[in-house]
């Protein structure tokens, strides 16, 4: 969690590729009704990080990434 509720997670992966960020405030529902954040590419480095600027009004929140 981040200073302004926003929270931010990150992650190496080896070969670049595209990853979706989903979430939900109930993790028992299917993922295809998961909320689309959005995509995440990654810089070369291999490094990817998202930021959930709306995590603030979640008091729980559940984060799945899908490579397509």
């Amino acid at each position: 969690m981040l200073g302004n509720g926003a929270f931010r997670f990150a992650f190496t992966n080896p070969a670049a590729a595209t990853f979706t960020v989903l979430a939900t405030t109930n993790i028992s529902v299917p993922a295809s009704n998961w909320t689309v954040l959005g995509t995440l590419t990654t810089s070369g480095s291999g490094i990817y990080e998202f930021t959930d600027t709306n995590a603030v009004i979640y008091p729980r929140r559940f984060y799945q990434l899908r490579q397509p």
